[in-house]
């Protein structure tokens, strides 16, 4: 009996004694499992960072190609705008001047005074510019009115032929344009403080600055648009395209849109002269607040 008690024993420590060293056979390879898996974890978590890395590069490449693209396009519109902003002004200062020529300078009327001619001729003997003198210094004494009328002698040789030599009469008034009707002096000063509204009664910006072009025409400059003079638009508008109206400044046929599609003024632009604050420019209309 004790034999087999101590057979049974033997048996059962030989089966424990192979579990264990089966279970220790297993240990190398299980740790073996693990080592692969983190590695294919590691692998996979490199690629996904690869690929993330790759999209943003690509993203940045996109913007910065889109940045370039705008910038260029911005600086062509800065080279561009004051070109054409200083060719509109040139047309629209000749066309101002063509317009104040005939309404400020009345033509000369060919019926206020005959045409004297310095050639001799048949019909005016100088017998009779003799009696015109004796006549004239024959008159009585008195005020005189001035002449309606002076003569303007064109010189022999002129471009004209057929003006040579001829004495043609012209109105004092055509001489000395006089002013517009109805124009004021205003201070500079008072206009940096007041608003530009349209026919609607829009509020269109506010003036800025008063400046003087190289061909002696005011401009104002108006700010137009932002907030507190944050991001405004700037814009360059001709004075005599302007009225007054008691604290205010009027202009006819222009809205907001077309104010936001204006060029910009370029405030770094010496082509005009700043007017200082306590010089004068004429504008039309009734500046006496109401």
């Amino acid at each position: 009996m004790r034999l087999v008690k101590l057979s049974l024993a033997a048996s059962i420590l030989v089966q424990t004694g192979m579990a264990a060293a089966a279970v220790e056979m297993t240990r190398p390879f299980e740790a073996l499992e693990q080592s692969r898996r983190a590695m294919n974890e590691l692998e996979g978590r490199q690629k996904r960072e690869e690929v993330e890395r790759a999209r943003r590069e690509k993203e940045q490449e996109v913007k910065r190609k889109s940045e370039e693209a705008g910038q260029r396009k911005r600086d062509a519109q800065e080279k561009a705008g004051p070109e054409a902003q200083r060719k509109r002004d040139a047309v629209a200062a000749k066309a101002a001047k063509d317009a104040r020529s005939p309404s400020t300078s009345p033509s000369p009327q060919p019926t206020a005074a005959p045409a004297v001619s310095n050639e001799p001729s048949a019909q005016a003997p100088p017998k009779a510019t003799s009696q015109a003198a004796e006549q004239q210094n024959a008159s009585p004494a008195g005020p005189q009115t001035p002449p309606a009328a002076e003569q303007v002698r064109v010189p022999h040789g002129s471009g004209n032929s057929s003006a040579a030599g001829v004495t043609a009469v012209a109105p004092k008034s055509a001489v000395a344009a006089a002013p517009a009707a109805g124009a004021h002096a205003v201070a500079v000063s008072r206009l940096k403080r007041m608003n530009l509204y349209n026919e609607r009664g829009d509020k269109l910006g506010d003036v800025e600055r008063v400046l003087q072009s190289p061909d002696g025409n005011f401009h104002i400059v108006v700010g137009t648009g932002g907030f507190l003079g944050i991001r405004e638009h700037d814009i360059r508008i001709p004075l005599e395209r302007v009225t007054m109206q008691a604290d205010r400044l009027l202009i006819q046929g222009l809205t907001d849109d077309q104010v936001r599609t204006m060029p910009v003024f370029d405030r770094k632009d010496r082509t005009y002269r700043d007017l200082a604050r306590n010089t004068t420019v004429r504008i039309v209309g009734d500046p006496s607040p109401n």
